[in-house]
């Protein structure tokens, strides 16, 4: 029977070499073997992130019968293939599933897996004497099953101002369908330009690049799944994927086929990509989100992928996890694959909420369908804490927040006042005017209901712009950046009591601290800073590690009293007003997420 690729095996490049070991390990060992007693042999171990195959997992959703093991290698040597099974009492159990010696020419050979659907992940283990190398040609995972349908991949991108990135982004996709004509018409790269910036001249076979105002990543994304509906190709899926990442466009490949052969129940399955970090590339940050509360988490906490262990842990995700009303996952748009048909989904476009919750608000629509995640499928991205702006966290986090949860939250009516209460208190203690500002802007803008989404994204970007505005200070001081980092103030014992003490005092007695704080300077680094630092200073400079850059923050009790007085009344006014938003919502949902809104909102016409 024919010979069906589902995943290829996938080797470094040279750019890779610094974390090869997320494609294979290498090792040199003294054994016996094709036909010597006593040789040096290299080992090549694909036990890794890249290249192992989660069969349990691909024969849950998939509709698979069989597994190969296929390899197309000139010279001599041996494969020995092993699968493994996670073990509470021993954390994991290894069988030897197979070990064969060759004598070949490159002709294809296919290794019957048995039984693959027993275990967790199954991988090779290559062998060839070190000083007789062989010539990989070509290795991978195959079935002698036909797919059960033939999916079509629109993957959809938005960028502001990030040209390297995209630009990179085209250039790898271009060369990546080039090389693999059998590709061609089943996928297809949509660019929406938020910016602006990008050269349309520039003619591609495999890209579209369209100008759009800046509506951030829900107006970017929104305008893309507009154009795959348009288009004169019919996608049967769309990949929503952040333009600020490196990838490996065996990704796509392998989110293709998974979707090629998806069981019938699993048809309308998210297919999920993970994030991994750009500076560390061999560490794992998340590949589900929960929700958490009010927001979420990733559902798997932080791994080093050089660990095997860590890897089939991180892959494994129960399926009662989308069916859970208390963690309604949420399927990040850094890389998030999705049914799509192009007569419905024109007018189930995302909610118009910019950035900050976009993703998370789809996700909670869409809850019930399970949301598949691959090893091997992934993007490298950059921290969250290097790259998100004061207005970001300050005015749409704490707007989204109110918006996503009042439609999807029962018990949020009960809560909400908390948490803007602590995020303003925590702004005002660490001397963030700018952020208290961006709240009270937020909580104005909640006020409006639905109606705030008949005013310009642009013209709402402007007005933040001038209330994030701060005195940016760049600094070629390595002694100071370190010294803000490696900063303790949270203290314990006696002093931590004292601490608590004086912020209880502050809070009762807001002017006392007019008295008791000192007209020193801290030093704390930007995100999240401690407000231990600003306990007793009247100034701190803040750093940002990563751009060399600091703020001073100046303690001003006038304006933290104006400000206070402001937001308590915005917050009242909110209580007072909740059932009416929240019943503003519901009811204009559908008109939010519709063609006719978007294509006004868009200024399409």
């Amino acid at each position: 029977m024919d010979k069906h690729l589902l995943s290829r095996i996938v080797m470094p490049e040279a750019k890779d070499k610094d974390y090869r070991d997320l494609f294979f390990r290498w090792g040199i060992v003294e054994t016996s073997g094709l036909g010597n007693t006593l040789t040096t042999f290299n080992e090549l171990h694909f036990n890794t992130w890249m290249n192992l195959f989660s069969a349990k997992k691909w024969f849950h959703y998939c509709q698979l019968e069989s597994l190969f093991l296929g390899i197309k290698i000139k010279g001599n040597f041996s494969v020995e293939v092993i699968g493994s099974k996670r073990n509470v009492a021993f954390i994991r159990l290894d069988e030897k599933l197979s070990f064969s010696e060759y004598h070949s020419g490159g002709e294809p050979i296919y290794i019957r897996i048995s039984e693959p659907a027993e275990y967790d992940a199954v991988y090779f283990i290559l062998r060839f004497a070190k000083d007789d190398p062989c010539e990989i040609l070509s290795m991978g995972w195959y079935t002698d099953e036909s797919p059960r349908m033939e999916n079509a991949l629109a993957i959809v991108t938005c960028t502001y101002r990030r040209e390297n990135y995209i630009n990179r982004t085209i250039a790898q996709f271009e060369r990546y369908l080039s090389e693999n004509a059998e590709l061609q018409g089943r996928m297809h790269l949509f660019v929406v330009d938020n910016g602006q910036t990008l050269d349309l001249t520039e003619k591609h076979n495999f890209t579209d690049v369209f100008y759009n105002i800046n509506a951030g990543g829900a107006g970017g994304f929104g305008r893309g799944l507009i154009e795959v509906c348009k288009a004169k190709e019919t996608y049967t899926r769309c990949l929503f994927m952040d333009d600020d990442v490196e990838i490996i466009p065996e990704s796509f490949y392998r989110t293709l086929r998974i979707a090629d052969y998806l069981k019938e129940e699993y048809h309308d399955s998210y297919i999920n990509g993970a994030m991994l970090d750009l500076y560390h590339k061999t560490i794992f940050f998340e590949n589900l989100a929960i929700q958490d509360g009010l927001w979420s988490k990733p559902f798997h906490s932080e791994a080093c992928l050089l660990d095997y262990d860590e890897i089939l842990r991180v892959t494994i995700i129960p399926d009662e996890v989308f069916h859970d009303e208390d963690k309604k996952f949420s399927a990040g748009w850094y890389y998030c694959c999705f049914p799509v048909d192009r007569e419905a989904s024109i007018n189930r476009l995302p909610l118009p909420i910019f950035i900050r919750g976009d993703d998370v608000e789809w996700g909670r629509r869409n809850f019930g369908n399970p949301c598949i995640s691959m090893n091997g499928i992934c993007i490298w991205h950059a921290p969250f804490c290097y790259r998100v702006s004061k207005t970001t966290d300050g005015y749409y986090l704490s707007r989204n927040m109110f918006i996503v949860n009042a439609l999807y939250n029962k018990n949020f009516k009960q809560i909400f006042a908390k948490f803007y209460q602590d995020n303003f208190r925590y702004a005002v203690e660490s001397y963030d005017y700018p952020s208290c500002k961006l709240i009270n802007k937020a909580l104005d803008d909640i006020l409006k209901g639905s109606s705030v989404f008949d005013e310009s994204p642009i013209e709402i970007m402007k007005e933040l712009a001038v209330l994030a505005k701060e005195p940016i200070q760049k600094t070629d001081n390595e002694w100071d950046i370190f010294h803000a980092r490696d900063a303790v103030y949270v203290k314990g014992g006696i002093r931590g009591v004292v601490n608590k003490l004086i912020k209880g005092v502050f809070r009762i007695f807001p002017k006392a601290k007019c008295w008791i704080k000192r007209g020193e300077t801290n030093d704390t680094v930007e995100w999240y800073p401690s407000v231990d630092a600003f306990l007793m200073k009247k100034h701190v400079r803040v750093y940002h590690l990563l751009k060399h850059t600091y703020v001073t923050r100046d303690f001003d009790y006038a304006l933290e009293r104006e400000l206070t007085k402001e937001f308590r009344q915005k917050l009242r006014q909110i209580e007072a007003n909740y059932d009416r938003l929240k019943e503003d919502y519901e009811t204009n949902f559908p008109m939010l997420t519709s063609y006719e809104f978007w294509k006004r909102y868009l200024q399409l016409d």
